[in-house]
């Protein structure tokens, strides 16, 4: 019999602690809704669940750790989102506590799906020393989802579509590195123009309808993301010129 496996979903921050802030954009709350999103993604894949926090509350880091631990979680992904002073700065990044361990084979795995999936900057794996990676008993990573600070980032987290994006990169990531074969993935077909995340994504499939190369024949565009991000690399190699 195949192992069944307990993931441990951590949505960083939560209750007075916002986490980063930019405007009406608060880390918590964002980190929260992809947290749900990934679990109930792994959850249809047949891996156990369990999540640090399911609502805005404030839970101390020791809490988090100690959660995992006593419920002898596998596996420990945490969610955020990144900030800066430079409000350029953009793109995605997983850490480890350590270079060589297991932890930092499944960030390269996550940090690669995230990639791809979502043509966002490549900012690596890298080790840190953060609480909830060097407390655990389990292989833990922390994934930086994007930058709130930068407003076009910012923006896109907190769009049900971009969400669903990054927790389905993660799963799919997840479950190939388990050996797990999964089918069950939330995956979104974006109807309308305002469907898709904002940003590079829709205004992307935004100038193809101008242009006529993308049209509605039934009323409804019917793209999966894979497709949209496609047409976004083409559109920077400027092949719709």
């Amino acid at each position: 019999m195949a192992k069944k496996y307990k993931i441990c979903i951590d949505a960083g921050h939560g209750g007075i602690d916002a986490g980063a802030v930019n405007g009406n954009y608060y880390e918590k709350e964002a980190a929260l809704m992809i947290a749900c999103k990934l679990g109930k993604a792994l959850a249809l894949a047949g891996v156990e669940v369990i999540y640090t926090r399911k609502d805005d509350s404030n839970i101390e880091l020791e809490e988090r750790t100690t959660f995992a631990n006593k419920n002898a979680a596998d596996y420990f992904i945490s969610i955020h989102l990144n900030a800066a002073t430079n409000k350029q700065a953009n793109g995605i990044e997983t850490f480890a506590y350590s270079e060589g361990s297991t932890a930092y084979k499944l960030a390269g795995a996550v940090q690669k799906e995230l990639i791809s999936a979502t043509g966002a900057t490549d900012r690596k794996v890298k080790t840190a020393n953060f609480y909830v990676l060097r407390k655990t008993a389990m292989p833990a990573i922390l994934v930086e989802t994007g930058f709130i600070s930068n407003d076009v980032e910012a923006k896109a987290l907190f769009t049900d579509g971009y969400q669903t994006i990054i927790a389905n990169a993660i799963v799919k990531a997840v479950l190939n590195f388990l050996g797990i074969e999964g089918d069950k993935l939330m995956v979104k077909r974006y109807n309308y123009l305002l469907e898709i995340p904002a940003g590079e994504f829709r205004d992307t499939i935004k100038e193809l309808m101008e242009k006529g190369i993308i049209n509605q024949p039934d009323g409804k565009l019917d793209l999966g993301y894979d497709m949209i991000r496609t047409f976004v690399i083409n559109r920077r190699a400027g092949l719709y010129e």
